[in-house]
């Protein structure tokens, strides 16, 4: 038998309880804490206030998460420090920074507010941002000195309202390229100041485009040839300008008649001596050849088109003889009947269908017996021959490239032949 325990409470000895599974049950009084303990929302005297010390778990590799509203123990560093997440008024994580944070690339909402910022040194320009509007950063050389990209853009020179002095470099200024001199509209004046102009002829010669008003005295090389010229009122020597060519041991002036008209000799041509009034085609004979806007001819002109092919306008009735005929009695489809076995033009037929329906006779371009599948070979022609009727056409000048083939149907490009067999004459050339 087990002896049963008591306790003294301060008045009386009690008897101690076990629960269930044989453990003390033990009553404690006060907060029940570890340490001295505060009420959510107390109010804190500094120097007064007893409290409990911080203890932190040094954990600086952990990535597991606390579930929601479970107890966990706080972070610390190897320096004691508590890990310490910022966070916004609502409730999202927030990057450390010098001032407000902006992401890379991250489009602007206008109104933000801004930190000074500060310049990236990069000698070799290179773009940092993929979307016009996005966040970047300022660049500068070297030296500090900020690029400005004026590329694209017209840079305005202005004198400000005054005048725009430019430094000669010692009395000379170099351009390079070609300067453009524009009137506006007008003309361009040149002033002589008083004095005389000088132009550089470039090495003994100048150009001048358009008409050049001379006024004045004008001095003429006193080398000129003279001449006895009439004047109208009698003969005068003067200084006359003609036209030289050229002869052995020097040039000559072209001679004129007593006219006025110049002398030319027609009895060679190119250095070939003209052929005249000889009545024989040669090397020197003189051909004509007519201008297309001629007038036309109002007397006959004879021509000899013996080796030459002549143009015919207006009718011209061809008598191309008579055609070769070609009976075909008893067509059908097991009937094959070759017109022509060449190519052949065919100008007659006359067709007599016995049949109480309309028969067909389909014509075509074939020339080898066998080379036609009805049904399948496409005719050339197809004639439709009522009941019980003939048909017949004359100078049909139909032309066929290979030769001519013809059977007899019951429709226009089948394969099934009349009940009975067809009537048929051909005329072909």
């Amino acid at each position: 038998m087990a002896a049963l325990g008591y306790a003294w409470d301060g008045a009386a000895f009690q008897r101690l309880q076990v629960d269930g599974s044989g453990n003390l049950k033990v009553a404690v009084t006060g907060a029940g804490s570890g340490g001295t303990s505060s009420a959510d929302g107390a109010t804190y005297t500094a120097g007064t206030t007893a409290g409990t010390p911080l203890m932190v778990a040094r954990d600086d590799t952990s990535t597991t998460q606390l579930a929601e509203d479970k107890v966990g123990i706080a972070r610390g560093t190897a320096f004691r420090a508590v890990h310490v997440n910022l966070r916004d008024s609502s409730g999202n994580e927030v990057s450390v920074g010098g001032g407000t944070q902006y992401a890379e690339d991250a489009a602007s909402a206008g109104g933000e507010s801004m930190t000074l910022a500060g310049a990236v040194r990069q000698d070799t320009i290179s773009a940092n941002t993929s979307t016009d509007g996005d966040y970047t950063y300022l660049k500068t050389d070297s030296a500090g000195r900020l690029y400005v990209n004026a590329a694209g853009v017209a840079v305005p020179v202005t004198d400000n309202g005054g005048n725009l002095s430019i430094d000669d470099g010692g009395n000379s200024i170099t351009v390079d390229g070609t300067v453009t001199v524009q009137d506006g509209g007008g003309a361009i004046s040149v002033d002589d100041n008083g004095s005389t102009i000088s132009v550089d002829d470039g090495g003994g010669s100048l150009t001048v485009d358009g008409t050049v008003a001379v006024s004045g005295t004008v001095t003429v090389d006193s080398e000129l040839t003279t001449a006895d010229l009439d004047t109208g009122a009698g003969t005068d020597t003067r200084a006359v300008v003609g036209i030289a060519g050229a002869a052995s041991g020097g040039a000559v002036l072209v001679q004129a008649t007593s006219g006025g008209a110049l002398k030319h000799d027609v009895t060679s041509l190119a250095g070939t001596a003209v052929d005249t009034n000889s009545g024989n085609k040669s090397a020197g004979t003189q051909r004509v050849v007519l201008a297309t806007d001629q007038p036309q001819l109002t007397n006959a002109l004879k021509v000899d088109g013996s080796a030459v092919t002549q143009p015919v306008s207006g009718t011209v009735t061809a008598n191309p003889g008579g055609a070769t005929p070609v009976l075909k009695n008893g067509l059908s489809t097991t009937v094959f009947s070759v017109i022509a076995s060449q190519a052949a033009v065919l100008e007659d037929y006359y067709i007599y269908n016995p049949n109480s329906s309309v028969a067909y006779v389909q014509i075509f371009d074939v020339a080898t017996s066998g080379g036609v599948t009805l049904g399948t070979t496409t005719p050339k022609w197809s004639v439709g021959v009522p009941a019980t009727s003939a048909a017949n056409v004359s100078r049909l000048g139909l032309s066929f490239a290979n030769g001519i083939q013809v059977a007899a149907t019951t429709t226009a490009t089948g394969s099934t032949g009349p009940s009975s067999s067809l009537d048929t004459n051909w005329g072909y050339r």
